[in-house]
């Protein structure tokens, strides 16, 4: 079965987020709105382009099926050049993304809310490709229950699942001599 199965690269959930900014640049033009992290509520709209959909980590947790409390070695190997280890370390996680969507008109809302979740779907597969393991559609909250940022924005939001192994490289040095200094002290 093998190499299709095998992801290209590994991400984090930030480079997850800055696919899904680039990708919405291509599919939908550049001048489509803005994909951005939540930001403040004191933050002027006026000063915003619209439409604008703001993501956010509202959850993260060890992926509880895998039983990783904490990174664990995946693989070690010796870099034949300078002798050094190189340790692969490695933890799941389950994140839960919420994508907050906003504009001025309920039905243009609605219309990126509907895109939105397209391209994800469409592009699930290119997300695995990058190291994403899974990506999935949890849940679109009460819309009368968001906290509205600015009165005058109509926004929904969806949330969805994604898991991704964090990945960190810890490189260690090769002992190559201990040095012992012994002291007799005559008892006599």
């Amino acid at each position: 079965m093998g190499d299709f199965l095998q992801a290209d690269s590994f991400a984090n959930i930030y480079d997850f987020t800055s696919l899904l900014k680039d990708l919405t640049g291509k599919a939908w033009g550049e001048d489509w709105g803005q994909l951005r992290p939540h930001f403040s509520s004191t933050e002027n709209a006026e000063d915003v382009p619209l439409p604008i959909i703001t993501h956010e980590v509202v959850k993260r947790i060890p992926t509880p099926e895998r039983g990783e409390i904490k990174p664990r070695i995946r693989d070690k190997i010796q870099d034949p050049e300078t002798g050094e280890y190189i340790n692969l370390y490695g933890q799941w996680f389950d994140y839960t993304l919420q994508f907050n969507i906003w504009d001025k008109t309920v039905s243009n809302v609605i219309e990126l809310l509907n895109d939105l979740e397209e391209l994800i779907l469409t592009y699930t597969g290119y997300f695995k490709q990058q190291g994403v393991s899974e990506i999935y559609f949890d849940e679109q909250l009460r819309d009368d229950k968001l906290t509205s940022w600015d009165d005058s924005l109509n926004v929904r939001s969806i949330r969805y699942k994604v898991r991704i192994e964090a990945l960190q490289v810890i490189r260690t040095g090769v002992l190559e001599d201990v040095d012992i200094e012994t002291e007799i002290k005559d008892k006599l």
